[in-house]
């Protein structure tokens, strides 16, 4: 239940469907996704990584997030089904 609250918006959960079926994305490539702004994507992505469900890598000025770990992952793919 705790894992549900953390991802508990309808955008949150897009960022996590997205990120299970592409394993990384960069905040554009997501933001185009969600068909939000950028600013409005980052919002939710640092809400997901203060709460340890994401984390991220720079590539240059790219900022490229996934989920944590295989073990969270794994939980999440149990709970969207």
């Amino acid at each position: 239940i705790n894992t549900l609250l953390k991802i508990s918006d309808e955008n949150k959960l897009k960022i996590i469907l997205a990120l299970i079926k592409e394993k990384e994305l960069c905040v554009c490539d997501l933001s185009i996704t969600l068909g939000l702004s950028i600013a409005s994507t980052s919002h939710h992505l640092r809400a997901l990584y203060k709460r340890d469900v994401l984390n991220f890598y720079k590539d240059g000025k790219m900022v490229y997030y996934y989920i944590k770990d295989i073990e969270m992952k794994s939980l999440l793919i149990k709970c969207m089904t």
